[in-house]
């Protein structure tokens, strides 16, 4: 909240807007739906809205190739969505997250220690659940609600059709699956994002391809769009659209959360998941094509023994290019996971610890009646 170091926050100042907290209210509140504080035309979404438009428009009357990265940060937590989008979802009408039985069992320490500091692990209410859900769902149709403004200011400067679009986010939110929230997570509620591409020279309309990908692959489908050759060294991932003309469904792509004694490591493909979690000493193994709730642990069964097999080596594999030497072991020629101690987990007896308080320093607190 420093107009020092964020432009939209100098925006609000300068137009008399409530500057604190204007993406809603974190720490306690982190995991509470709440209405903006903001009316919706200052909002940050429609910020980001409006700034892409402009960009657009002043883009359209020069000569130069341009590149827009519009990044809104709803969804995200708190759900703050402004009046009166607050009431296009009600909560009778939400689902109730994914909870299959046996979820403490497919959870890893990284779960367990967000729901403690997200205020999260003292018992859940399922109406406010529900709530919760709703204003995600608002949040999200404001953001889509900007993404149409962005398409419509490409089509009347004449744009749209020779401009790449892709529309891509960085992680998911549990929110309630599993008994969860938050992201770095390796379920797919928290890692696996959506990924659309629009480009009518290069990509079929409306084709959809199972193919892996992952976000080290935005770059390389940058770089081929604007016909620009790729760094000597090479890049680690893939042109999107060589991958949607080939349809190749054995590929494999690589995600990890933290490192070393905390380490969590993926391996996916089309059909299957594979986790190593070093902090648990624990593997994960799930179908994703019979199960795509992932529900099943299949890492010590017999039916998902090549799978995971293939999986582990390919990841440790990725892993030793990468020399990331604090993952894995070596003895003549094989791989396995370096061995560490558990997670230390003895603050779950405490129901108080490590919950998390965000406050900023630059709020105004020193009023009369409030702090004397």
């Amino acid at each position: 909240a420093d107009p020092a170091q964020d432009d939209y926050v100098a925006w609000l100042v300068r137009r008399g807007f409530d500057a604190y907290e204007p993406h809603g209210a974190r720490g306690e509140m982190y995991y509470i739906p709440q209405i903006s504080s903001l009316p919706a035309e200052a909002h940050p979404s429609q910020w980001v809205g409006d700034a892409s438009r402009r960009f657009i428009r002043r883009a359209a009357r020069g000569r130069r190739p341009w590149c827009l990265f519009s990044s809104f940060i709803h969804p995200h937590p708190p759900f703050a969505p402004p009046k009166p989008w607050h009431k296009l979802y009600r909560a009778p009408g939400m689902p109730l997250p994914h909870v299959p039985a046996g979820s403490a069992a497919l959870q890893t320490w990284i779960n367990r220690l967000q729901n403690r500091y997200k205020y999260r692990d003292r018992g859940l209410d399922l109406n406010l659940l529900r709530q919760m859900k709703a204003y995600y769902y608002a949040s999200i149709s404001f953001v889509d609600f900007q993404v149409g403004r962005i398409l419509d200011a490409l089509e009347t400067t004449e744009q749209l059709d020779r401009t790449l679009i892709l529309f891509v986010s960085d992680h998911g939110e549990m929110l309630g699956d599993f008994n969860c929230f938050g992201k770095r997570s390796m379920h797919d509620a928290s890692v696996r994002v959506p990924l659309i591409v629009r480009q009518p020279a290069r990509y079929p309309a409306g084709a959809m391809c199972r193919t892996a990908v992952s976000l080290v692959d935005v770059y390389p489908s940058l770089l081929a769009a604007g016909g620009i050759e790729p760094p000597a060294g090479g890049l680690d991932g893939v042109d999107l659209a060589t991958l949607a003309r080939r349809r190749a469904t054995g590929r494999v792509v690589f995600s990890q959360f933290s490192q070393g004694p905390t380490g969590i490591y993926l391996a996916a493909s089309a059909d299957w998941k594979y986790v190593w979690s070093a902090g648990d000493g624990r593997e994960f193994l799930f179908d994703r094509r019979h199960d795509p709730g992932e529900a099943d642990n299949l890492a010590a069964s017999p039916r998902g023994g090549d799978a995971k097999a293939a999986l582990r080596e390919a990841l440790l594999t990725h892993l030793k290019s990468c020399g990331r030497s604090e993952a894995f072991t070596e003895r003549n020629g094989r791989l396995r996971w370096r061995r560490y101690a558990r997670v230390d987990e003895t603050y779950l007896n405490d129901p108080d610890a490590r919950l998390l308080v965000q406050d900023y320093p630059l709020y105004p607190t020193r009023l009369p009646g409030y702090t004397d």
